[in-house]
């Protein structure tokens, strides 16, 4: 049991940390929006979708490292399964995928939720297994690893809780799409000199280092986009507040509004200028030492602002208007580690020392 846990728990339980759910829990309170899921039901079906999606992305991940295995040892890059029998290995994976199908009971009456699954399943075993491997096949591999990581994950949430499909849905799952390409194609950029010698022929190898960086430079400016037009779907969503006096209406969501200008204000075109002076990588909000370094407002809008700022806000909201609602308050303060002093000193610091 503890093996597992600590398989479960490795890269620093890189499972939460990546997980496409966290990185997009205003998706849930949308739906809470929406649908005026102001009861107990939604708050325990919102628990176990969110283990749900920890299963698997967790099998996502085990999976590509249970692939990887000897590629990874060649390019001295950790493993999880890197001391572990195959046949033990195997058994791990149809645990994890078991563990999930109990938690998705709930959910498993709408088949839209079942076909999303299935096809969730199918994206992330063959993204890393022979023979498709679609991690291999350039650009339709980084189609693969967007869906299986980010758009699906959230496509899977709007199913479970029936949600209908609207304008609104649309732009919330365009930005988690535009956040994973990113994000990978980030990845790939930094793996481009291991990739390229073993010939592992990756979206970024194929179309050499160089265009790479050109299209990675779009995809965040386009990234920081998006998240204002989330913030329009919010604000026609979410409940106003009536000034009667000025005929005005307020909406619950102008102070992240207010934020999100002060951002994009500072960091529109950024990463455009960066590539044009040849210095992109330094300037890469998904590199992780530099995610663990800096504090700054390129940081912020990709990182802070979009998973943590917002969900907090919006999980604020919906506890003012049903009480119990503030256990999502506490999963935001525990899954980033609101609690710890030293990432309040660390991020005060920063911004007084610049």
């Amino acid at each position: 049991m503890n093996s597992i846990v600590k398989i479960l728990s490795w890269r620093d339980w890189g499972i939460v940390r990546y997980n496409s759910i966290f990185q997009n829990l205003s998706a849930l309170y949308f739906i809470a929006y929406v649908g005026l899921h102001w009861n107990l039901t939604f708050i325990v079906n919102s628990l176990l979708f969110i283990f749900f999606s920890i299963l698997m992305t967790g099998y996502g991940y085990l999976i590509n490292d249970f692939a990887d295995i000897d590629l990874d040892k060649h390019h001295q890059k950790p493993n999880s399964f890197a001391n572990t029998k195959k046949s033990l290995a195997i058994w791990i994976l149809l645990g994890v995928l078991i563990c999930g199908a109990i938690f998705s009971l709930p959910f498993i009456k709408n088949i839209w939720f079942v076909i999303i699954w299935g096809i969730w399943i199918f994206v992330a075993t063959t993204y890393s297994l022979p023979p498709l491997r679609f991690k291999e096949k350039g650009t339709l591999g980084l189609i693969t690893t967007v869906l299986g990581q980010q758009v699906l994950p959230v496509a899977l949430l709007f199913a479970a809780f029936t949600t209908p499909w609207s304008w609104g849905v649309f732009i919330l799952i365009l930005f988690t799409f535009s956040r994973g390409v990113s994000s990978d194609l980030g990845h790939q950029i930094r793996d481009w000199i291991n990739d390229s010698q073993t010939d592992t022929c990756t979206f970024a190898v194929k179309i050499g280092y160089k265009n790479a960086n050109s299209i990675y430079m779009t995809c965040l400016e386009f990234e920081r986009i998006i998240l204002g037009l989330v913030l329009m779907v919010f604000w026609y969503y979410f409940p106003k507040v009536g000034l009667s006096r000025l005929g005005l209406q307020i909406s619950w969501i102008l102070p992240l509004v207010l934020v999100y200008i002060t951002l994009i204000i500072k960091t529109l075109g950024s990463s455009w200028r960066a590539w044009r002076r040849g210095n992109l990588e330094q300037n890469d909000p998904y590199d992780e030492v530099r995610q663990h370094g800096r504090f700054d407002s390129l940081h912020i809008i990709h990182h802070t602002f979009p998973t943590v700022v917002m969900p907090f806000y919006l999980a604020s909201t919906i506890t003012l208007i049903y009480l119990p609602n503030f256990i999502f308050i506490l999963i935001i303060i525990l899954v980033f580690n609101l609690y710890r002093f030293d990432l309040w000193k660390r991020f005060i610091s920063y911004w007084f020392n610049k």
